[in-house]
């Protein structure tokens, strides 16, 4: 093993619970390194605070800062890049005690995490549907078309777009409505140009999607829709995604 590389491997032990993994080297090294653990803490909390506002909100402040520093210290980042971290806070909040009595929690940091992929995810063009012929069935139905990067698929038994819109900076918390808990949701994330955009659709709308995802031709994944609703509005819904940038070109 290389000097450095035990070095690093010191380091690292000295931040999680071995203060005195470095003490041999370090002069006073456990003060010198409550620091160092302070300002991690600091970016990683927020980064939570930035990609998890919904949830912060809903829970409170004082209970959104314990799950964050409980999350802090179960889940050390793995990734050199800040804004990647957070993957797991939602099946976290998941397991804690307070989702028994919010329920919704998980599915609603799920949006919020669906939302940074979302905006970190790689460029790439919007379908361009100039060239489609709306009026040939036989070529829709065998066409394949191809999610775009940033598309995300999120269903909840809660009505979790609701829940998410209503908890947004621009919604006053004495004005906002009473939500229907029984209502399930399923949202889109997309990101058509610069702005991530958020959608609840219905839950035929969201098969037809995981259809495509999963390889599926666009007959096939209306035939997925159609099952689930018989009464599915194709075109509407093809006209939401075509607008919204669901799928590549």
């Amino acid at each position: 093993m290389s000097d450095l590389l035990s070095l690093q491997r010191r380091f690292h032990r000295a931040l999680g619970d071995d203060g005195d993994a470095l003490a041999d080297i370090v002069p006073d090294a456990a003060r010198r390194l409550a620091i160092h653990k302070t300002t991690i803490k600091v970016g990683l909390g927020q980064t939570l605070v930035n990609v998890f506002p919904a949830l912060r909100r809903v829970v409170g402040h004082p209970t959104f800062a314990t799950l964050m520093s409980d999350f802090i210290a179960a889940a050390p980042p793995r990734h050199p890049v800040l804004s990647t971290y957070g993957r797991g806070f939602p099946a976290f909040v998941a397991m804690q005690p307070i989702s028994a009595s919010l329920p919704y929690l998980q599915d609603l940091a799920r949006v919020e995490w669906a939302r940074q992929e979302a905006y970190l995810a790689a460029d790439a063009p919007i379908l361009d549907t100039g060239w489609l012929d709306t009026e040939n069935a036989e070529a829709l139905s065998t066409l394949q078309l191809r999610l775009h990067p940033a598309t995300r698929v999120i269903s909840s038994p809660f009505p979790v777009h609701r829940i998410w819109r209503v908890n947004q900076p621009d919604v006053d918390e004495k004005d906002i409505p009473a939500v229907d808990m029984t209502a399930d949701e399923h949202v889109i994330v997309t990101r058509p140009g610069n702005e991530v955009v958020t959608r609840a659709v219905s839950h035929a709308d969201a098969t037809l999607v995981r259809a495509v995802a999963g390889g599926a031709s666009l007959g096939a994944a209306v035939e997925a829709a159609f099952a689930r609703a018989p009464d599915f509005d194709v075109m509407q819904a093809l006209a939401g995604h075509f607008a919204n940038g669901t799928f590549s070109d």
